[in-house]
């Protein structure tokens, strides 16, 4: 939530970027957690939620911290874009493109809920 980035599983230029990273993040029969906004669903049903891992790593921050998406505000959902929006000025800031992205996921950090 709070996040546009490259299509999962799509054909665009860092939509394997996404997958490779997603799947470090998030591997099979990982335990995650789901926090709800004001809306629940998008306009196309899509379910919206914020996802943390179990060390409750927020996934979209993660996602926008290594340059991979940018912080979007969805209806009337943005609690959670705050975190997402400085993760994106970090790698702006750090200029992480695809060339300079690093291969393995972030260090993981607690954050408070």
């Amino acid at each position: 939530m709070g996040l546009t980035a490259a299509m999962v599983f799509g054909t665009t230029a860092c939509s394997g970027d996404t997958t490779d990273f997603l799947r470090e993040l998030l591997p099979v029969d990982a335990k995650i957690k789901l926090m709800y906004d004001v809306e629940r669903t998008d306009k196309d049903a899509r379910i919206l939620a914020a996802v943390f891992t179990s060390s409750d790593a927020f996934v979209s921050a993660e996602i926008a911290r290594v340059g991979l998406g940018s912080a979007v505000t969805v209806g009337k959902n943005s609690t959670f874009l705050p975190p997402v929006h400085d993760a994106q000025i970090s790698a702006a800031t750090q200029s992480l493109d695809t060339a300079a992205r690093p291969q393995r996921a972030p260090q993981q950090q607690q954050r408070p809920l």
